[in-house]
């Protein structure tokens, strides 16, 4: 009797069945000897099914053996298994750890790839997630979960093997609260080498990509079996005008267990173009992207590419590799399009095929190893210098873009054959590649007013002090920062007077000249930018008699500008590249002098000339004289305002010229204190 007893406790201790008193465990085991739990088995369509029986040839005594037959395609099929309700679950509010034994028993060679799904009592699911029992060898299986399982009741395992049958042993089913040693090693190396049907990626969907008006144009990306390096391979192609070129959706292999202990996504390719390949969780379609970028070399051979996941972002976190199900592809380059603007959508097919960029690649191997490892340092005889923190970033154009949100439509006649206009379009001709146009035609000043916003965002992390870019053209308009919101925020505007004769000049303006009701921008809220006609030719757009006007009548009247943009800078610290030259003179009693040492004593005039200027621009001048020992005696100033060439004076007092220096400074003004030309000593 005794004997007995001391078995029957034994045995509950190791079903872990608390007995009378005991508090709630940390981790609860069934190991099948004495299988706790209670099973119950799905629908099965057709000749589907999917079920569970004893099996003695556990990884220590017996097992629970997992049947299915999914030959037909048709319906999933399930077990589910209740847990005792000895087990209590209380203190897993935060989640744990399921994990359990795995090993496969299938007469074909293949993984099985499975669901486990987490339930309540009430059937509420708590959580789902995929896993993969490899063939022949035992495997354990770990699943982070990071949600409240204290309610959990039930789990059920479903199948995701359309097409194939096999089974499958699972031993020492267990959840912990805490991270289980791994009982069992293998190479974490898995490999999709498109030869069988359980290592090919196969389409899940594709998202459609633009379409212009006329309908016989669209962007696209498509994937397709092709040769490979070694076999069989996944080749893909896209064609994008503008970034909605599509996105291809992949299944992840079966034998892509992501509870190995991976650190990349490596594979080989050849081909043209730039991907971004993705790494997708949550659930296939539509589920999160943790994305980078890849530019292929085109040179007609095979390479090999090894991406650590810590590569793959979203929003700057890395992806959690427990939690892949599958990956996605997109073209990661375009012709700078916008996909939503009428004027791309009115563009004939011809027109998009010229601005599309294009990519064709065929994929192999592709794997998820723990092949990478970090390059070690390179010695260096003398230690690096810290970098300094960044004080400036650019919208180049080139490859980050200044999209056109939207566009406010301008004052239109009654006769709808004229209408003020300004537009801004990404464009080739900019300084180094690409470039902004900006252009208008306005006879009222109701010519509308372009939107943009800044890709990426503007970084707060600058200390943003000046805005400089590059500018080649006509125009006369108003550039405004935009705070709250990028179509009907606030603007901070800043006026521009432009005629570069057809060259390029470089502007730099503090960020105190964008100013609205006195008030200077705030940089931290900035979140777009738009840009407005600052001329027109005086017309009312409400009156009767304006309205009337032919089409002829209007564009005599409507002033017209065409302005390019290009290496749009916020900076800290500005490089003083303005290109304004000064060129100085020197007057006393109303007739030139050829230098200051040859004055009278009196009044010195410095008359300053000042030229490339391409906007009102702010000078203020300061002629300082000094003694021999570099002392500052006297001081004049002056300010005022240059378009595009013009003069100011300034005058100081001297005495004994032949003992002192004199020189010229040129300041935007007192405020900044920023140069507009070098110091000129007189």
């Amino acid at each position: 009797m005794l004997k007995k007893l001391t078995a029957a406790l034994l045995c509950a201790s190791m079903l872990c069945i608390p007995l009378c008193g005991i508090e709630a465990q940390s981790e609860y085991a069934n190991d099948f000897d004495t299988d706790v739990f209670e099973w119950t088995r799905g629908y099965s369509g057709n000749s589907n099914y999917m079920k569970m029986q004893n099996s003695a040839s556990g990884y220590t005594g017996a097992a629970k053996e997992i049947v299915y037959d999914h030959s037909e395609d048709t319906y999933s099929t399930y077990v589910s298994a209740a847990l005792p309700s000895a087990w209590d679950m209380s203190g897993f509010s935060e989640g744990g750890y399921i994990h359990f034994l795995a090993k496969g028993t299938s007469a074909a060679a293949h993984p099985s790839a499975m669901y486990i799904e987490l339930l309540s009592s009430d059937n509420t699911s708590l959580a789902k997630y995929a896993f993969c029992v490899e063939d022949n060898d035992w495997e354990h299986i770990i699943i982070p979960v990071n949600t409240d399982i204290s309610s959990l009741s039930v789990f059920k395992l479903t199948d995701n093997m359309k097409g194939s049958a096999g089974s499958f042993l699972i031993d020492d089913f267990s959840v912990s609260a805490q991270k289980p040693q791994r009982k069992i090693e293998h190479s974490p190396n898995q490999c999709a080498d498109f030869e069988t049907a359980q290592t090919t990626l196969s389409s899940a969907a594709v998202y459609a990509g633009f379409k212009n008006s006329a309908g016989d144009y669209s962007d696209f990306i498509k994937a397709q079996t092709a040769l490979g390096m070694d076999g069989n391979g996944l080749e893909i192609s896209y064609r994008a005008a503008t970034w909605y070129s599509g996105e291809i959706f992949l299944n992840a292999p079966a034998v892509w267990d992501v509870n190995k202990d991976v650190n990349a996504l490596e594979f080989d390719y050849k081909g043209s173009g730039s991907l971004k390949a993705k790494l997708m969780c949550g659930k296939v379609v539509g589920g999160d992207r943790y994305e980078t970028a890849i530019t292929l070399t085109d040179d007609g051979e095979w390479h090999h590419v090894i991406l650590p996941l810590t590569d793959f972002k979203k929003s700057g976190v890395s992806v959690t590799k427990e939690e892949i199900l599958g990956m996605a592809f997109t073209a990661a380059q375009n012709g700078g399009l916008n996909n939503t603007a009428l004027e791309t959508l009115a563009l004939s097919a011809r027109e998009l095929e010229a601005k599309a960029k294009t990519g064709t690649a065929v994929l192999d191997n592709i794997a998820l190893t723990d092949n990478y490892t970090e390059a070690p340092p390179t010695p260096s005889p003398t230690p690096e210098p810290t970098p300094k923190p960044a004080s400036s970033y650019t919208i180049d154009f080139d490859n980050v873009k200044l999209y056109p949100k939207g566009t406010w439509a301008g004052f239109k006649n009654n006769s709808g054959d004229y209408s003020d206009y300004i537009k801004g379009a990404m464009s080739e001709g900019g300084k180094d590649k690409s470039g902004f146009l900006l252009e208008y035609q306005s006879a009222t000043y109701y010519a509308g007013e372009v939107f943009t916003q800044p890709i990426p965002a503007f970084d707060t992390s600058v200390n943003v002090n000046y805005v400089e870019f590059d500018i080649k053209g006509r125009a006369i308009f108003k550039m405004a920062l935009e705070t709250g919101a990028v179509i009907n925020g606030t603007r901070y505007e800043c006026r521009f007077e432009a005629d570069t004769g057809g060259e390029w000049r470089h502007l730099c303006l503090p960020v105190t000249a964008f100013s609205k009701n006195g008030q200077t921008v705030p940089m931290s809220e900035v979140v777009g930018i738009s840009f407005t006609a600052a001329e027109n030719g005086n017309l009312s757009n409400s009156s009767d008699e304006v309205k009337a006007m032919s089409a002829d009548e209007l564009k005599a009247k409507a002033k017209t500008g065409s302005i390019m943009i290009d290496n749009l800078t916020f900076s800290e610290e500005s490089e003083n590249k303005t290109g304004i030259s000064a060129d100085t003179c020197l007057y006393q009693n109303g007739a030139p002098i050829p230098s200051a040492k040859q004055a009278a004593d009196g009044k010195v005039t410095v008359v300053t000339t000042l030229s490339n200027c391409v906007v009102t621009q702010p000078v203020t001048a300061f002629a300082a004289v000094y003694d021999k020992s570099g002392a500052l005696v006297s001081v004049g100033a002056a300010s005022g305002k240059i378009m595009t060439e013009g003069g100011i004076e300034c005058s100081v007092n001297i005495k004994n010229a032949a003992d002192k220096t004199m020189r010229l400074f040129l300041f935007e003004s007192t405020d900044t204190m920023r140069p507009i030309a070098g110091d000129i000593d007189l």
